[in-house]
């Protein structure tokens, strides 16, 4: 035990931190967000828009649970890439995470759209090369509003917002260490 009275921090983790409580607040958040997502673009799908509401909502409800195993997927690949299952943001880890998530989700969405025909795209879906934009957009922009939000309620808003995030600093500098470092 350190002066603290808190376990020694291990090099590379946040050692204060459940590695639990950062993988439930990933699929919290996740959850909520790509909910809300595939809510507001289930009209760009054929016939969703004139599907009774009951199966619509669990159609989305089905899409969503997919997406939180998607982003738990990349989350799991960009810390088996750190080898510890609490990694702090940086340009690398993040760009691995969206990337890791967009790869997963352009292959099952064509192969959902074209192959296994689970659903179609409707007339006022864009198109990028075959696929969706919707979907593309929501791997882009719903994984990081999540990661945040989970990095926020797991750290605290201050440590979020000042000592984890997209920085310059060596990768390898624990959060809690971070958090207990700018806390003095």
């Amino acid at each position: 035990m350190s002066s603290t009275g808190r376990a020694p921090l291990r090099h590379g983790t946040r050692a204060d931190i459940p590695p639990w409580k950062s993988i439930i607040a990933l699929a919290l958040f996740s959850f909520l967000l790509h909910f809300a997502w595939e809510i507001l673009q289930a009209p760009l799908y054929a016939e969703m828009a004139a599907a009774p509401h009951w199966t619509s909502t669990r159609i989305c409800l089905l899409a969503t649970i997919g997406d939180v195993g998607i982003a738990l997927t990349a989350y799991v690949a960009t810390a088996g890439w750190r080898m510890t299952l609490q990694w702090r943001a940086s340009k690398i880890r993040i760009a691995i995470y969206v990337g890791v998530g967009l790869a997963i989700t352009v292959v099952l969405e064509l192969l959902n759209v074209y192959v296994w025909h689970r659903w179609a795209y409707g007339t006022t879906m864009p198109l990028l090369r075959g696929m969706g934009l919707s979907p593309l957009l929501q791997w882009i922009t719903v994984p990081l509003f999540a990661l945040w939000l989970a990095q926020r309620h797991v750290v605290g808003a201050r440590a979020a917002t000042h000592d984890v995030g997209i920085t310059h600093e060596p990768a390898d500098i624990p959060i809690a260490h971070q958090a207990t470092a700018s806390a003095s």
